[in-house]
């Protein structure tokens, strides 16, 4: 399967706006940062200065920090700003990609704060996430998909091989899980988010192998 890659040019505008929110925390914080867990400082610095009435491109700079901690360049992974899924109108806000074989091993998509509070809302949400899971899969490898849910800092996530489906995955063992969590770099997020994508970094590690 061939997926378009991201520019050179729109990595660097997302590097820039880093830098810049990261030199405005650094200047707006009054006590050291504090977090459990094992994130690097630039995550803590952006999450530092986050607040309800910050814009989904703040949380969006957060996310990708976060997913290029977990998926680094040097390990064959990349990072894509809202990818077109294929054949489909609907665009996940961060795609991450194995570069190995060129296909998706995680979906996030970013939803707006204020929305959370709104039970409807994040049901959708939840929902639109589990559709754009089975739509992608079946252009993938049969190696573990993720689909993340983010709502500023709160995060749901499921993973499951993506040739089951929603109502087999169970049973079978096939499915992991994490409910709605507050905080997107407390310590059981961090430890929560590392166990789920151990699982998937080792699928994708066996499929490399097989290839």
């Amino acid at each position: 399967m061939h997926l378009p890659s991201e520019s050179s040019e729109d990595r660097n505008a997302v590097l820039h706006i880093v830098r810049d929110l990261r030199g405005d925390a650094i200047g707006a914080l009054d006590h050291p940062l504090a977090s459990s867990s094992d994130y690097p400082d630039v995550v803590l610095e952006v999450a530092a200065n986050l607040s309800h009435g910050r814009p989904s491109s703040d949380y969006l700079i957060l996310w990708e920090l976060i997913l290029q901690h977990w998926f680094p360049q040097d390990q064959g992974y990349r990072i894509q700003h809202e990818w077109k899924l294929p054949h489909s109108s609907s665009c996940s806000t961060l795609a991450v990609f194995d570069q190995h074989s060129n296909t998706p091993v995680l979906l996030l998509q970013l939803c707006a704060l204020e929305d959370f509070d709104d039970i409807q809302t994040r049901a959708t949400a939840e929902a639109f996430s589990e559709e754009d899971f089975h739509h992608v899969a079946q252009y993938c490898s049969s190696g573990p998909l993720c689909a993340l849910t983010a709502m500023g800092q709160r995060w749901m996530a499921f993973q499951r091989f993506d040739a089951l489906t929603g109502r087999e995955a169970p049973q079978l063992s096939g499915e992991r899980r994490v409910q709605w969590m507050d905080d997107a770099i407390s310590e059981l997020s961090y430890d929560l988010l590392r166990s789920l994508l151990v699982d998937l970094k080792e699928g994708v590690r066996v499929l490399r192998l097989n290839h």
